[in-house]
């Protein structure tokens, strides 16, 4: 909440101790530089259901293959590269491999104690220049790479307990939580610098699990802890402030509470029950839109054109009776947006529907073939919302 409790004072002040931090590391390369971030004015829900027609065009449905070994607990990553879709599972420890349709193609899953195997993975990223998949596990702590097929190459051991995962420029990037250190950048399995220090906001929250991913990427990467309003991007030449979420006083009654050093559940409670800005998930940005969550299911989109911001809780389409309200920020390059429908829920809206309408004949060929030919114990359908 770097912007939201002190303004745009302490944005220039972290951003000016990022410098700091990377001239001292000794390499010689300037990655980051000072940028005027646009001010992203977030209203609430204009009202309960918004129109699909606005953004999207028809979407798509990707049911995602189940059997014995592809059956997935949760979704905890969405990267999209290369015509396949790689879904991380940390129920199951593994990474399982997807083509575009959906069909199961392969899973990395390489438990046990010995040489490219591991106890428990935290999260993963993908290299698209040398087109390999990075696992970062937590126990033991190392990154261990793939072909993206799947296949074993080799493993690193690094120091110390990441939560999140990226790659640029040829490095990762991590997202701990340490006394110093927010974000930090890795070469060849040490901390080579410091992109984002630490601040007290992060101390109030340090305790505190996060388990949806904080670093996520497009084109660059996207770093924005949950708790805080401020947007960096990173392209692994330079690092800048570049949006900032102004929630107005609903995010400025958050601060105070933190500043008085209210409890973790006490906030989130308060957060939730008064819509404020907190905690904010999924950022993601493609050539012309902005997109991120905030509260109690708030859905944001801005439009880079027009400069406007509009929030709603669900996005409908007359005549498809599935609705848009579980978006999941995918990694990868696509302007599009994905919701994670579960099985159960995804039948029972076509039933409601039906029972609504009574017209089988005004669904959407493809919702109908999607539900007839799903179980309720299945995978999740993944929903594409192309923007148009």
């Amino acid at each position: 909440m770097r912007i939201g409790l002190t303004g745009i004072t302490t944005c220039l002040l972290i951003i000016t101790l990022c410098v700091g931090c990377v001239s001292e590391a000794g390499n010689g390369q300037e990655v980051t530089k000072i940028s005027d971030p646009v001010i992203i004015h977030v209203p609430q829900a204009n009202n309960r259901f918004g129109s699909l027609d606005d953004f999207f065009a028809e979407p798509s449905y990707i049911p995602l293959q189940t059997t014995p070994e592809s059956l997935i607990g949760s979704i905890n990553r969405l990267y999209f590269f290369d015509g396949r879709i790689y879904v991380l599972d940390k129920k199951q420890n593994a990474v399982l491999i997807f083509d575009q349709s959906g069909a199961f193609l392969s899973k990395v899953q390489r438990l046990g104690r010995g040489p490219g195997e591991y106890q428990s993975v935290m999260d993963f990223t993908i290299d698209r220049k040398q087109k390999h998949l990075l696992l970062y596990a937590d126990r033991p702590y190392k990154l261990l790479t793939f072909e993206m097929d799947g296949t074993f190459l080799e493993e690193t051991r690094v120091v110390g307990l990441f939560f999140n995962i990226a790659m640029a420029n040829d490095r990762v990037q991590v997202f701990r939580k340490t006394d110093k250190e927010l974000v930090s950048e890795l070469d060849h399995g040490a901390v080579y610098r410091t992109l984002i220090p630490f601040d007290a906001v992060d101390l109030y929250f340090r305790d505190f699990f996060i388990p949806y991913p904080s670093l996520t990427t497009d084109k660059k990467v996207n770093i924005l802890p949950p708790y805080s309003d401020t947007v960096y991007t990173y392209t692994g030449d330079s690092l800048a402030v570049s949006y900032v979420l102004d929630f107005g006083e609903r995010r400025r009654q958050l601060g105070k509470e933190i500043e008085r050093k209210t409890s973790y559940q006490d906030v989130y409670t308060k957060a939730m029950e008064e819509d404020l800005g907190f905690p904010v998930f999924g950022f993601r940005e493609s050539d012309r839109f902005v997109s991120f969550t905030f509260g109690l299911n708030n859905i944001v989109i801005y439009d880079k054109t027009s400069k406007e911001a509009y929030t709603t809780k669900v996005f409908r389409k007359e005549g498809n009776p599935i609705w848009f309200k579980d978006y999941f920020a995918h990694d990868g390059e696509g302007d599009f947006l994905v919701s994670i429908c579960q099985p159960t829920d995804f039948k029972q809206q076509v039933e409601e529907y039906l029972k609504k309408e009574g017209d089988e004949g005004m669904i959407p060929a493809e919702v109908s073939g999607v539900a007839s030919g799903i179980s309720e114990t299945d995978n999740p359908v993944l929903v594409v919302y192309t923007f148009k």
